[in-house]
């Protein structure tokens, strides 16, 4: 529980309780907002762009399946299963990799195959772990060759299905999209993905507010606010840990009922989003573990906590790129320090400005009665550079993104790319990330010199209010657009 002096406890009248309530109601709504305006339908990470033989195809039996996704897909997680139009399976072998091309799997085919129809079933997940799915059929006009020509006739039918899928590869790319399973947007998965971004912001913030923000805001070791603000600090650092943990499981959860023919070992130790899940849920148990001693202990124990929680924040801050489209990218080598740096500057900016809203000065005011407007301006002295070159950084690794993983750069001026489910979902972002600048500069050069001179606190909390509701949204927009497919 949050600790409280009543000694300096301020009264909680009617007025002051409908107004949390109307800023709380007020937040739900502005939070549910990009859940409303953003497509149903998506389509799955790994695209199924082309296939040999091609979709509807009709010639000689093929000798071997090739898939081409528009992302490196895994292995492990790929399970293929090729029926013929009487029901029987055809076998075929473990699906690897080809070695000229990652994007592409290969799979022989080493069972008979008759004249008639044929339909394969395909599922898989890239390296971000994102599952996708679908099937085409194509049609054998004669039967596998067999005996001593099985040579001669290869070479006539590899000639014959080369030509054939010239013919049909541009008409396939452009169809693609039926031959992939359309994956809902769901709430859940939306919301799991929410409760992760928000919990790694709050960790970082209530670590950076505690070894950062009060020890330069003149807060010394065993007075007061010191006592009150980390203690309250660790709770919520606490509670942000919980939920880290539980997003991570309920993460698994969902992609292992999107796949289920796919084993849970195999779901976890064999893709880098697996591995970042695991690197997740035991960064988010020390990180437990540190606010929990943090807050239960004082002293150079309660200091060890907060460097345990500390030490545990950093791989929670570079797990999301690993999990994400960062790490599917052809530049990971990019994609994954920006986006690391995209959320650790996210982290301190947005995190450290929510407990200082929810910490800091409810513990400034419970302390002090008369230099309470000097402590919080002291707060937002020493967060307003942080949060500065934080927000900078926000920015410049948020466009350095954008250009890594537009398919072209041309693509940005074309009305048809902002009509993509991610190209407006990314419109979106970029309106919220603007309106919280704004704020953020409003709060800079009005609120602050305020606080300063005469200690006014309601205008910086309707002003900071205002900024974690448009960071709630922004989270959401940046949760949806990770379960998005990129435009090709």
């Amino acid at each position: 529980m949050l600790r409280n002096n009543t000694r300096f406890a301020p009264v909680v009248t009617r007025a002051r309780l409908v107004g949390r309530i109307r800023a709380a109601t007020l937040s739900l709504a502005l939070a549910t907002v990009p859940l409303a305006v953003i497509p149903a339908t998506l389509l799955a990470h790994a695209r199924l762009v082309r296939s040999e033989p091609a979709a509807g195809a009709k010639g000689v039996a093929p000798t071997r399946i090739r898939l081409f996704f528009s992302e490196e897909p895994v292995v492990a997680m790929t399970r293929l299963h090729l029926v013929g139009a009487a029901g029987d399976t055809v076998e075929l072998s473990s699906p690897r990799v080809d070695s000229s091309d990652a994007h592409v799997l290969i799979a022989d085919v080493t069972g008979r195959v008759g004249a008639g129809g044929y339909t394969l079933t395909w599922s898989t997940a890239a390296r971000d772990g994102h599952a996708s799915k679908g099937s085409f059929s194509f049609s054998v006009e004669g039967a596998a060759p067999s005996g001593a020509d099985t040579a001669s006739k290869s070479s006539a039918a590899a000639v014959t299905a080369r030509v054939d899928s010239e013919k049909t590869a541009m008409r396939q790319e452009e169809a693609s999209d039926s031959m992939q399973a359309k994956a809902p947007v769901t709430v859940a998965g939306v919301l799991t993905r929410l409760l992760g971004y928000a919990s790694i912001f709050l960790i970082v913030g209530a670590v950076i507010f505690k070894t950062f923000v009060l020890p330069r805001a003149g807060a010394a070791e065993g007075d007061a606010l010191m006592d009150v603000a980390s203690t309250n600090a660790a709770t919520l650092g606490m509670v942000a840990s919980v939920g880290s943990l539980i997003a991570t499981i309920l993460k698994l959860v969902q992609e292992s009922s999107d796949m289920p023919e796919i084993g849970m070992p195999a779901m976890a130790f064999s893709s880098a989003w697996g591995w970042s899940l695991i690197v997740a849920a035991i960064a988010a148990v020390f990180a437990l573990f540190g606010f929990w001693r943090a807050h239960s202990a004082a002293g150079t124990s309660g200091n060890s906590g907060w460097r345990i929680a500390l030490i545990a924040a950093v791989p929670l801050v570079v797990a999301p790129a690993f999990g994400g489209h960062a790490i599917a990218s052809d530049q990971a080598w990019l994609a994954v320090p920006a986006d690391i740096i995209h959320v650790g500057a996210g982290s301190v900016w947005l995190g450290t400005l929510t407990v200082i809203i929810v910490v800091g000065i409810s513990a400034a005011l419970k302390t002090s009665d008369s230099s309470a407007g000097s402590r919080i301006a002291s707060f937002i002295n020493v967060f307003s550079p942080m949060a500065l070159v934080c927000g900078a950084a926000v920015v410049i690794t948020g466009v350095t993104a954008a250009f890594i993983h537009v398919p072209r750069l041309g693509a940005f001026l074309t009305s048809a790319y902002w009509y993509t489910s991610y190209g407006s979902a990314l419109y979106r972002k970029l309106v919220f990330v603007v309106l919280l600048m704004l704020v953020g500069a409003w709060n800079f050069r009005r609120t602050k010199p305020r606080l300063s001179r005469d200690g006014a606190v309601t205008p910086l909390r309707r002003v900071a209010t205002l900024e974690i509701v448009l960071a709630t949204v922004v989270l959401g927009l940046t949760s949806i657009l990770v379960a998005l497919a990129m435009p090709q």
